[in-house]
């Protein structure tokens, strides 16, 4: 249903490509020993985002994460999740990870609604399997 790529350390997202041109849902984390080499929801995911949630977005992944990095920076961008990231932990930290998963390849709001879903999915699996708390760095 979903294929994330491997994690990659955040400074060095833009090796993951092509699906950063794409729509999709990105997995922000921070493993102090290393990402694991599968992904999975663990407890160190701390953002569970998405881009394209909108018929006629045309908004990309890189796009979202260079407006996460913004406000995870400090700077003034529309990013809820990393406004929420820079009151939670200062400035990004060098053990942050992300991992992508490109939208499939249907259009408009067919693509939006499966993206919504999946988004509102993982977040939901997270608060089941970790004792009803969502990703530090979402919104309910």
């Amino acid at each position: 249903m979903l294929n994330f790529t491997n994690w990659v350390c955040w400074k060095d997202r833009d090796l993951l490509g092509d699906p950063l041109n794409e729509q999709g849902l990105y997995l922000l984390a921070h493993f102090d020993a290393g990402p694991p080499d599968m992904i999975e929801l663990t407890r160190e995911i701390i953002y569970v985002g998405i881009a394209g949630k909108t018929a006629n977005s045309r908004i990309t992944i890189k796009r979202r994460l260079h407006s996460f990095n913004r406000s995870a920076s400090g700077k003034n961008a529309p990013h809820s999740g990393g406004k929420k990231y820079f009151s939670q932990f200062g400035n990004i930290r060098s053990n942050l990870y992300v991992a992508v998963s490109a939208a499939m390849k249907k259009k408009g709001i067919e693509r939006s609604c499966h993206l919504l879903m999946m988004e509102r999915i993982l977040i939901w699996r997270y608060v089941q399997r970790f004792e009803g708390k969502h990703p530090i760095c979402n919104s309910e």
